[in-house]
């Protein structure tokens, strides 16, 4: 038997993009402090994480709820896995000639909008907004401190 649309009712579908919209309006807030502080991923990238993993998340769910057998968790393993080669990108991400590592707090951020996005796929849409309110809030009270902490002690 094959998923197809003509055997999904048009609600379900609907509640699935829902879910995926959430998740890219949640991927969008923490992006947007992300560009703000003038980081390479922002906005839409976040967005887009959120919602590709929401989306992955959703469909792993219906399908095995459609088949009644499988394990809806092997969405969310390949969203963890791609969002690992993404991190890995940010991290290693060539600097001038500088040794430091940079782009960890990217790196960390896409990750988390990625569970932002699993969450909210998995229906918990709450927990989803809540964690979005504490990464936005985290990323501009510690982004606040260290700059004020960085200009007090003259490092650039």
């Amino acid at each position: 038997m094959i998923f197809s649309w003509a055997e999904t009712p048009v609600y379900d579908q609907l509640q699935i993009t829902a879910k995926v919209l959430i998740a890219i309006l949640l991927g969008a807030v923490t992006g947007m402090e992300r560009r703000r502080a003038d980081k390479p991923a922002g906005t839409r990238t976040h967005a887009l994480v959120a919602g590709a993993a929401a989306l992955t998340t959703a469909i792993s769910i219906a399908a095995v709820e459609s088949f009644g057998a499988g394990d809806p968790t092997r969405g969310i393993h390949a969203v963890i896995t791609g969002i690992g080669f993404l991190g890995a990108g940010a991290i290693l991400h060539p600097r001038s000639g500088d040794q430091t590592p940079t782009g960890l707090t990217t790196a960390a951020s896409v990750f988390y909008t990625a569970c932002v996005g699993i969450a909210a796929a998995s229906g918990y849409v709450l927990t989803a907004v809540l964690a979005t309110c504490m990464s936005f809030a985290l990323l501009r009270l510690v982004g606040m401190w260290r700059h004020r902490h960085d200009s007090h002690h003259g490092v650039n």
